[in-house]
């Protein structure tokens, strides 16, 4: 005996055309992949990033806080080579160095840190250069242009 597979949605509507009941779906509408997250991960790959990516993460964070979504992964990037050196999975190097902050996981992190990008009166409304000036170390002025021409090269 050959079985033949129908996809649910016309297995669904045909079952109800036989038995005579209506069935109808909360949300039939598929969403198309973000771009975002391809862009992402082909920076993360082009710059081997370690893995797992986290690309979706970064994007609805970000999204969620109002920042640009290249932003964190660009100082993840300067500050620990994509998650490659790192303590207390914290890639991006927050707090100073003689208090690092802790998290108990990248992604906690990433929620973390954008929420703070977008909300802490030292960086929200502020353009994302201006956001590496104040996030990046004191005395290097270069830090905010490595910022920028990462944030750059993710298009």
């Amino acid at each position: 005996m050959k079985s033949l597979q129908v996809p649910i949605s016309i297995g669904l509507f045909v079952l109800s055309c036989v038995i005579g009941i209506k069935i109808t779906f909360a949300d039939t509408q598929v969403k198309p992949p973000d771009p975002r997250v391809r862009t992402l991960i082909a920076f993360m790959q082009k710059h081997k990033f370690a893995k797992p990516y986290y690309a979706k993460e970064y994007i609805e964070a970000a999204d969620g806080s109002h920042i640009d979504y290249r932003l964190l992964v660009a100082i993840s990037f300067r500050e620990s080579s994509g998650c490659k050196r790192y303590l207390y999975a914290n890639c991006w190097g927050y707090g100073s160095s003689s208090s690092l902050m802790h998290f108990a996981s990248i992604p906690e992190g990433i929620d973390y840190i954008t929420d703070k990008l977008g909300t802490d009166s030292k960086y929200a409304n502020k353009s994302d250069l201006e956001i590496a000036k104040t996030y990046g170390p004191h005395g290097n002025p270069q830090y905010k242009f490595d910022i920028q021409n990462y944030i750059n090269e993710i298009q």
